[in-house]
Order: structure tokens, then sequence, then C-alpha cells
């Protein structure tokens, strides 16, 4: 019988580790000409991701459509790197509408 990540639930370790360490595997996502057009801040129980948009290439993604799908695959590493760890994803998309470079927030189950 296998056991999926989520159903073992959270592991020992402390969530402020888990959450940092899920950032900088987010690193590792692809992007637009490699350009990481993201920023995470990590906060005690959740994760904001932000859009970096001086690292937009207005040349080649006039539109910033690239960049933001760029940062969606970030988002994704950083999830599966939660899931991994036995903490489930809760994702709220674009949670603040008053604060546009937020673009979404992983909190705490």
């Amino acid at each position: 019988m296998r056991e999926t990540l989520a159903a073992r639930g959270p592991m020992t370790r402390p969530l402020s580790a888990v959450l940092n360490e899920a950032a900088a595997a987010a690193l590792r996502a692809p992007s637009v000409l490699n350009t990481q057009p993201w920023r995470w801040t990590v906060h005690a129980r959740s994760l904001d991701l932000r859009v970096d948009a001086r690292r937009r290439l207005a040349a080649v993604d006039p539109e910033g459509r690239m960049l933001i799908v760029s940062c969606g695959a970030a988002l994704d590493h950083a999830l599966v790197a939660l899931c991994a760890e036995g903490h489930p994803a809760r994702v709220e998309l674009l949670p603040d509408p008053h604060d546009p470079e937020l673009l979404a927030t992983r909190t705490s189950s």
C-alpha cells in the first residue's frame, strides 16, 4: 500500500526551517532567461511570494506574462518542497488587492 506524503502529516522539524528551505528550493525553478523575478518573505507560519518587477525584461516580455509564469514555477517548487516535508499546501492567490506585488501566500493548515 502506498502512502502519500501529505497523508503522513507534518514532520517534527520546526515549520520556520521548512519554510526557509522551501523558499530556497524555489530558487531552482525555471524562469524567463533565468531572471528569477520573485522574492520570498518567510514568516513564522507562512510564506509570501512577491513579484520582483525590477527583473522583468520589458523587451522580451512587454506584458509581464512570462514574469508571472516564472513566479508560478517558483511557487510550485516551494509547494512540492513543503509537501515532501509533510506540510500540505494551502495557498491563497492574489491575497491583497491593494498589494499587486503579492502574488500568493502559503499558510499553515
